[in-house]
């Protein structure tokens, strides 16, 4: 059966956008049609993602903007298809003109996730450092790097209270350390520039 016209069209503006290796198609889940994304790499390999879009004509610019989105998103943080998508879907990326990290989003996944079967009090303690961080990252200048964040947060709390070589300034540079690894490294939400 040939494709209605809608999809031809939709599957002609992605490959001009994107060229190679992005397809998309109808996919039935729960007696309901949905939208199966897939990219191709050059080695052959696929990687494939069913998305909360109903396969019609109506969410064509939807689909053909998720595809930008998520090859951008693939290229700028070295990522593949689930990866970049789960960025975008479960709230780590706000969608926008750029992608601006839910930094708040990502404290909560690392506190409750990363971190929650810690006592009490040391989860207290992670919750206040961690709070101190999104204000830091909320300081100007706004922290574009590790560089900059660490500075915003020794700026804001580290002062005769908390003495140079002290346990509490190793503890909150420590927390925001494996923080920040934890974002990169494990997670891949955040690009190397947030590395230290």
């Amino acid at each position: 059966m040939k494709s209605p016209k809608w999809v031809a069209t939709t599957r002609q503006l992605i490959k001009s956008k994107h060229g190679f290796g992005w397809s998309i198609s109808g996919w039935e889940r729960n007696n309901k049609l949905i939208t199966k994304v897939v990219y191709r790499y050059q080695n052959g390999s696929r990687n494939s993602i069913l998305v909360d879009l109903n396969w019609s004509s109506d969410n064509s610019d939807k689909m053909i903007n998720l595809v930008v989105e998520l090859a951008e998103l693939m290229q700028e943080r070295n990522v593949d298809l689930p990866k970049a998508y789960e960025l975008i879907n479960g709230g780590k990326i706000s969608k926008g003109i750029k992608n601006e990290i839910n930094w708040f989003a990502l404290k909560e996944e690392f506190i409750n996730e990363e971190r929650g079967n810690r006592r009490d009090t040391t989860k207290r303690d992670l919750k206040k450092r961690l709070e101190r961080t999104l204000q830091a990252l909320n300081t100007k200048p706004l922290p574009r790097n590790a560089e900059q964040l660490f500075k915003n947060y020794a700026d804001l709390f580290f002062d005769r209270t908390m003495p140079k070589g002290g346990m509490g300034r190793k503890r909150n540079m420590g927390d925001l350390r494996a923080f920040l690894n934890w974002a990169v490294l494990e997670k891949k939400y955040l690009g190397v520039e947030w590395l230290q």
